[in-house]
């Protein structure tokens, strides 16, 4: 259906979305704007104990997406793999987590799912290309929280929260496919 598709905002503040200003640390810091998005309260010095604690146990390493070493979009290989994602929502209760990755993220229903739950008010954690950066060798996990679709219900423009101090980035909708279908990539919908 035609039109503008947003999050629930009424769970969340923009500023509880926390900025990850570490490289390698994008897995992590998605997942925790997801929850704070739900109405979560994790704040910064709890993200980072939680990410120390996570280096203590080598969580961090060389990430390839299915064999694809795509560094972050600091230029960094090193960070945290998308298992560590299931694994924080899962802390967090969130016991029936699906993760799609391609070609089944470049499918009509892998959309549908991502417009419908954002349609339901919940955000979606993806993982990218940042070719919407000017970085197409680069990966970046974070949430989409918008949608707008045109009267077919083709993806226009998409509005993800990047972790980044700038929170907020509206993507093209034939960009952020073709960013999100690139080496594999991957969505979580809880």
């Amino acid at each position: 259906e035609q039109g503008y598709y947003k999050v629930d905002t009424s769970r969340y503040e923009d500023s509880d979305l926390l900025d990850q200003g570490l490289y390698g640390t994008c897995t992590a810091h998605a997942v925790f704007n997801a929850l704070n998005m739900r109405g979560y309260n994790i704040n910064s010095k709890e993200a980072n104990e939680i990410i120390r604690n996570l280096e203590r146990q080598n969580k961090r390493e060389t990430v390839e997406f299915f064999g694809t070493r795509l560094p972050d979009s600091f230029g960094k290989t090193t960070g945290f793999p998308p298992t560590v994602a299931v694994d924080l929502f899962k802390e967090y209760g969130f016991e029936h987590v699906t993760e799609s990755t391609y070609p089944l993220t470049q499918s009509d229903l892998a959309v549908r799912e991502l417009v419908g739950k954002i349609q339901d008010g919940e955000p979606v954690y993806v993982v990218t290309t940042c070719a919407f950066i000017g970085k197409p060798n680069a990966s970046h996990a974070m949430n989409v929280v918008g949608v707008q679709l045109d009267s077919k219900g083709n993806l226009i423009n998409v509005t993800v929260a990047t972790n980044w101090s700038n929170q907020y980035q509206e993507i093209p909708g034939d960009v952020f496919m073709e960013d999100w279908g690139k080496w594999e990539h991957y969505s979580i919908q809880l």
